[in-house]
């Protein structure tokens, strides 16, 4: 099995969607602990990747996230899951991601700041 890096294998799996929905991706790989290169005795991705939305189900940014969610699922075999966690403007939900396991398996999507 050929090495391959996490930001590839995304780059790989986004190019049918929306520019919208690829910054927002952009945004949550940053937000997340990727390993910085995936081994084939690693096999990434091996299990469910999860995308936390820190806001409510049917807004924007959960839209974005199933839309980015599902070009993902796609292109890596994998199942990925939403998790909307509200509350706190959104501090809820990047706090669990902040303090989740730093696999690579958990994603942070939420609107960047300008």
């Amino acid at each position: 099995m050929r090495k391959i890096t996490a930001s590839r294998a995304l780059a790989l799996a986004l190019p049918s969607v929306t520019a919208m929905t690829v910054t927002t991706a952009a945004a949550a790989l940053t937000s997340a602990a990727l390993p910085s290169q995936v081994h084939a005795a690693d096999a990434w991705p091996n299990h469910v990747i999860k995308f936390v939305v820190p806001f409510t189900a049917g807004g924007a940014n959960d839209l974005v996230a199933r839309a980015a969610a599902d070009a993902v699922s796609k292109r890596l075999g994998q199942a990925v899951v939403i998790e909307n966690r509200p509350g706190a403007g959104g501090v809820v939900g990047a706090d669990y991601v902040a303090k989740s396991k730093p696999d690579g398996y958990t994603f942070l999507v939420a609107p960047s700041a300008r």
